[in-house]
């Protein structure tokens, strides 16, 4: 046997939460240190502490924002595809001086 498993239901649907989940937490590491940066930055630039709280509690509303946008919103609606129709090629191959463009988009 070589190991594999089979997929649990999860993963059949749309992925792993144990996955998304790491990916999840480190973009907010990544984003919490950006913000931190950039609040060192400004602290750096203006030494002056209503500014770095004014810039925080905007960066904090907008990223909330975000967030809520992002989970309230509903999903893009799927568009049906077509399977190719090759049957284009199978009459265009025979002749040498017939051009063909074949897009898939399936």
């Amino acid at each position: 046997m070589t190991g594999l498993s089979s997929p649990t239901s999860l993963q059949l649907f749309g992925g792993d939460e144990a996955v998304q989940g790491a990916q999840n937490r480190k973009l907010i590491v990544i984003l919490f240190g950006a913000m931190l940066l950039s609040l060192a930055l400004i602290w750096v630039a203006t030494h002056n502490l209503i500014l770095i709280a004014s810039f925080a509690a905007a960066q904090i509303s907008i990223w909330a924002l975000i967030e809520y946008s992002r989970k309230t919103s509903a999903p893009a609606a799927e568009t049906a595809t077509m399977p190719p129709d090759w049957s284009l090629m199978a009459t265009a191959a025979p002749d040498s001086d017939a051009a063909a463009r074949v897009t898939d988009q399936s």
